[in-house]
């Protein structure tokens, strides 16, 4: 994790005020390129209206101002905005800053993903035909699991965010043995 010495005092004066929200989970789109089984937010794609990336900005002056310290960038896909190196980039100075991906995009995007503090990786199953199925989408066990091994390489603090459903309960345990075996963070959603 890179964080300078700035971000940090910034963070810890925040974090040391009393009675402040922590923690912010912005979905900076609707927008969505897997059929996840377990989301609708894709089956809505019409007139989708975004906030433009100055817009972000200041929503982002204004969490910063009331005391969030760790901002959250999820979607639909936020890599599928044109502008989210900027948007990462700009929450990075002021917040520790995880983006969301479904793995279909983080290596055309990995340059926007540097100034992130952390990446998290949407992966359901060790299984992959299982996992396919899951995010309604061929080949997304394998890009996924690319996206995890080549962020790692490449310095980028990256983890898996499992959807915990009735699909994989049952798996977990060997799922987060599998990926902290081979030091990469289990995330859970719930």
């Amino acid at each position: 994790m890179k964080l300078s010495s700035r971000k940090v005092l910034s963070v810890l004066r925040r974090g040391l005020t009393p009675n402040r929200p922590y923690h912010a989970q912005w979905m900076l789109t609707r927008r969505c390129n897997y059929r996840c089984r377990g989301c609708n937010v894709w089956r809505n794609q019409e007139n989708l209206k975004e906030l433009s990336a100055d817009e972000v900005k200041r929503g982002l002056d204004v969490l910063r101002q009331l005391g969030v310290m760790e901002i959250v960038l999820s979607g639909g896909n936020p890599l599928l905005r044109e502008d989210i190196g900027e948007i990462i980039d700009y929450a990075s100075q002021s917040f520790i800053t995880t983006v969301y991906d479904n793995g279909s995009l983080a290596l055309e995007k990995i340059d926007a993903l540097r100034s992130a503090d952390f990446v998290a990786i949407s992966l359901d199953t060790l299984d992959k035909n299982k996992n396919d199925y899951i995010k309604g989408v061929a080949g997304a066990w394998k890009k996924a699991m690319e996206a995890v091994e080549t962020l790692q390489k490449e310095g980028i603090f990256v983890g898996v965010s499992p959807t915990i459903s009735q699909l994989n309960l049952y798996e977990i345990v060997d799922f987060t043995s599998y990926f902290t075996d081979r030091g990469v963070p289990v995330w859970y959603c719930l």
